[in-house]
């Protein structure tokens, strides 16, 4: 399977467990979401070029329409600009949903670029829903700010 193929799969569990408002920060790690998302027609698509801001506005989608709302973003330091608006979510029981894109497994701890730990970043403010490498399931159930992390190889589109 493709990533954009693997990433539409994901997409499809998000969008069953109540998700129809995505908040998209497109980078190069998670162009297979961006690819996927460029077909959806479903739901509501925003794009946000930063990522603190782009997890405020989702707080402020999820309390108007009372449902979960999924920021998509890519890897490294990307992810960390979400920290402040999951902890917000956590105490306000909101359920905002991080999917992260990020590098495989195997390239943790190596020094490659916008390679960090990103599983766990959010601590105790996020339900790890979590780590996964093509093959993986994911059962697509959401809770109170949770996290998803999605490593994806290379070539990341065909």
């Amino acid at each position: 399977m493709s990533n954009v193929g693997w990433a539409k799969s994901i997409l499809e569990k998000v969008f069953s467990a109540g998700v129809d408002e995505i908040i998209l920060c497109p980078g190069a790690r998670n162009a297979p979401f961006v690819e996927a998302l460029s077909q959806w027609k479903s739901g509501k698509l925003y794009s946000f070029f930063e990522e603190r801001s782009a997890a405020f506005f989702a707080l402020g989608r999820i309390a108007q329409i009372r449902r979960p709302v999924a920021v998509i973003t890519t890897s490294g330091t990307a992810v960390a600009n979400l920290l402040p608006a999951m902890v917000e979510a956590h105490y306000a029981g909101l359920p905002l949903l991080a999917i992260t894109a990020d590098r495989p497994k195997s390239f943790r701890g190596t020094g490659s670029p916008q390679t960090i730990i990103q599983p766990g970043i959010f601590s105790s403010y996020a339900k790890f829903l979590g780590d996964l490498e093509k093959g993986d399931e994911w059962t697509g159930e959401i809770q109170t700010s949770s996290h998803l992390n999605v490593c994806f190889d290379e070539p990341l589109v065909d």
